[in-house]
């Protein structure tokens, strides 16, 4: 299916007369995946995994880190249609709550109280961000929707 299960570092080499051959030195990740094509764990070069976990829609609901830190989502709607509402970590200094308004309005509560806006167009493109601080952020995009 054309999943990438691994990233190698290799170098050529001659053997005397023969053509160079490439060898592989080291393997610096592996990937593996699920019979639904889910990626379930990326391991580095000294064998520390990260891993995933998935909703029977096959939307993250969490991503382990090597040192033990935890990431985690929770879903409105499902599949393709889902939309974040938390983001949260294993640390408390991580715990974001959004609240998707039909409008294309995104606000964002984030753990420290702090609150930010994200606006979109009937496209779902970013055309407005404002800050924590109240700074506005505009974008706008040309007929054929290059950011200009």
């Amino acid at each position: 299916l054309g999943r990438m299960v691994a990233v190698d570092y290799q170098v050529q080499r001659a053997k005397g007369y023969e053509p160079y051959e490439w060898i592989t030195e080291q393997n610096v990740v592996s990937y593996a995946y699920d019979d639904a094509g889910r990626l379930l764990s990326a391991t580095n070069a000294v064998g520390e995994s990260e891993v995933y976990r998935y909703d029977e829609q096959h939307v993250i609901l969490e991503r382990g880190l090597a040192g033990g830190a935890s990431f985690f989502w929770e879903w409105e709607r499902s599949g393709k249609a889902a939309r974040c509402v938390r983001h949260w970590a294993s640390f408390s200094q991580m715990d974001t709550r959004y609240v998707w308004e039909d409008n294309g309005r995104v606000v964002v509560h984030n753990a420290d109280g702090s609150q930010e806006v994200y606006v979109h167009d009937d496209r779902a493109r970013l055309v407005q961000r404002i800050d924590p601080d109240g700074a506005q952020h505009f974008k706008s995009y040309d007929d054929k929707g290059r950011l200009t």
